[in-house]
């Protein structure tokens, strides 16, 4: 059971945010579009531990969460010194400017967490977190009866890439297109026929995975969304940059840079778009 420290009545068109870490936030540099705190934008955490423990099976991430839920104005997220953008943002920001009711706000529902993914059994179909995503969801719905789901954004998929070393490209696209698929089914199944958009991946650290095991994610996305409607994936993100790019010192080229994630994110929007106009 979620517990909200801080309940708000008012109406809010909520955005659900799911996936693993570039769906988090991590994105560090200078941007041409800073973020500006907006009272129009909220966000609705829940707190959480997750650390990395050693087994004789190998490393596994493993969650601990408490339910207690709490909301305040989306900004980017801190991790010690540093601000981290994340893609969600700009994206709330497009939806205002453009498709937010007079008398309503936008409510961000951040459920990603970082290292996560269908081959170590996080996500999917009855996993541990669908159901806190599920949880999540449902608590900010009931703070209003006039609160509304209007898209989730998804972003996952390197995990899956190198994680399962011992899947050939037909048994890693078989799975992931299996997983996807039911996770997609559950949430559309649950609460109805709602815009899902997914992105690609950052360009340098894509190029020295396995080209198999990428385009086993990659097909498997074009094979589950062709079962569906209201659903697009963000395919154009090789121009995008990573950290490792534009920061000096920096070796983390799997998450996309601040300026990067913003872009990523009115690409979102985009493809949000096209979906509302092609199911009008």
């Amino acid at each position: 059971m979620m517990k909200i420290s801080n309940i708000i009545n008012d109406k809010f068109d909520i955005i659900i945010v799911a996936g693993q870490s570039n769906a988090m936030g991590c994105g560090l540099g200078e941007t041409n579009t800073p973020w500006e705190i907006n009272d129009k934008i909220m966000m609705f955490n829940e707190k959480y531990t997750a650390d990395v423990i050693s087994t004789p099976y190998g490393d596994r991430l493993e969650i601990e969460t408490t339910g207690d839920c709490y909301i305040n104005q989306a900004d980017e997220r801190e991790d010690g010194a540093n601000k981290l953008a994340v893609f969600c943002l700009s994206f709330a920001k497009k939806y205002v400017e453009n498709n937010l009711d007079e008398d309503r706000k936008v409510l961000i529902v951040q459920t990603a967490i970082g290292g996560t993914g269908f081959a170590r059994n996080h996500w999917g179909k009855g996993e541990k977190l669908e159901k806190r995503m599920y949880e999540m969801v449902d608590a900010a719905l009931s703070m209003n009866k006039e609160n509304r789901i209007v898209a989730l954004l998804w972003h996952q998929g390197e995990h899956d890439i190198f994680e399962n070393a011992e899947f050939d490209y037909a048994t890693r696209y078989a799975y992931y297109t299996e997983k996807l698929d039911a996770f997609l089914s559950g949430v559309k199944e649950k609460y109805g026929d709602i815009p899902f958009v997914s992105g690609g991946f950052c360009k340098g650290w894509i190029s020295e995975q396995s080209q198999d095991n990428v385009n086993a994610i990659k097909n498997g996305y074009k094979t589950v969304y062709e079962k569906f409607n209201k659903v697009a994936h963000v395919w154009d993100t090789d121009d995008l940059k990573s950290n490792s790019e534009v920061v000096k010192d920096n070796t983390d080229n799997i998450h996309f840079c601040r300026d990067s994630a913003y872009e990523l994110g009115r690409r979102y929007y985009e493809k949000f778009i096209e979906i509302i106009k092609e199911n009008k």
